[in-house]
């Protein structure tokens, strides 16, 4: 038994308001995310993900707004905290990475004072203190020369020593849950393997929770414990990382496991889903996937289909999902 979810968000909904008008970029999405796990949040471009991720932590922009739903994290509605009380869990039990440090790390400051601040910010110690956590952060994430690189400004560090500090920033007051979004988008397959395994030493030295948000499914399969694909909005398959890969019940599952290069097929042409995710205005009646779908009927355009509860546990939104093995 798990017991609850250290992470429970409900129904969530997330409007943009638009110079055209409201765009809703998240509709209803629920997942959940248990004590020391990582569930993978995948799907394109433009399907939520990363609006759902700063929904958690009240990091929208001004022209985006929680209309409704839940975001439960041990116990506490986020949705319901003051600003004052937000601020308090950001940082120090919620942490995020973003997908870009040069746009997060301030180039005014070097790298050592900024994880510092962190410390302060959270917690009453002097800056000698504070800048001497921040210095053996800087060492745990495997930066060489701690002392010296952390008088450094951004600038004059590489994309990955960059990503290692935004590490070190996020976990240098011990979070109980990292949100990493699409953390290593911008590095070489090298650097990312890299990052990647230092993250999992860190979830294991801090047995934290991580909500892996990615359009990466070569990632998810090597990091994640449970996956979460998320489509136009909405969630439409939620099971254990083995059961999604192995045996995926969704049409665009599989259909994104297929689109996957193979080493085995070198030559071979990649498989592509046609068309794209629909803009938020322009979602199709019934089931949202249903203008890409191969096995879609009368059927699925007239009603949107509900996120079922099946054995596994596996939750799935398809009245024609594929059976164990079943291929396109």
């Amino acid at each position: 038994m798990k017991g609850s979810p250290i992470l429970q968000v409900s129904n969530l909904v997330v409007d943009f308001h638009t110079p055209h008008g409201v765009a809703r970029a998240v509709d209803g999405a629920s997942f959940d995310l248990y004590s020391g796990e990582t569930l993978g949040l995948v799907g394109e471009s433009g399907s939520g993900k990363s609006v759902s991720a700063l929904s958690i932590l009240g990091l929208l922009s001004p022209s985006a707004r929680v209309v409704s739903g839940t975001i439960h994290f041990e116990g506490r509605d986020l949705l319901q905290l003051s600003a004052r009380e937000l601020r308090a869990v950001r940082g120090k039990e919620i942490a995020m990475i973003f997908q870009e440090p040069m746009t997060s790390l301030n180039p005014l400051f070097t790298v050592g004072r900024q994880v510092a601040e962190v410390v302060r910010h959270h917690e009453r110690v002097s800056r000698r203190v504070a800048w001497d956590r921040a210095v053996e952060m800087l060492r745990t994430v495997e930066i060489p020369d701690p002392e010296r690189r952390a008088a450094s400004y951004p600038h004059e560090l590489s994309g990955g020593m960059r990503q290692r500090v935004m590490i070190a920033m996020a976990l240098v007051c011990r979070p109980k849950l990292l949100i990493a979004d699409e953390p290593t988008t911008a590095l070489d397959a090298t650097i990312e393997a890299e990052i990647l395994d230092l993250l999992s030493e860190m979830q294991k030295k801090f047995a934290m929770s991580v909500l892996l948000i990615t359009h990466d499914l070569g990632v998810v399969s090597r990091r994640a414990s449970e996956v979460a694909v998320l489509y136009s909005g909405r969630i439409i398959e939620q099971a254990h990382a083995t059961d999604i890969f192995m045996a995926p019940a969704h049409p665009y599952t599989r259909m994104l496991l297929d689109s996957l290069p193979r080493l085995y097929q070198r030559h071979a042409r990649l498989a592509a889903i046609p068309g794209a995710v629909p803009e938020p205005d322009k979602r199709p009646d019934g089931c949202r996937f249903g203008d890409r779908c191969p096995r879609v009927t009368a059927e699925c355009t007239e009603e949107e289909p509900e996120l079922e509860m099946l054995a596994g546990p596996r939750s799935v939104a398809c009245r024609h999902r594929l059976m164990s093995g079943e291929l396109l």
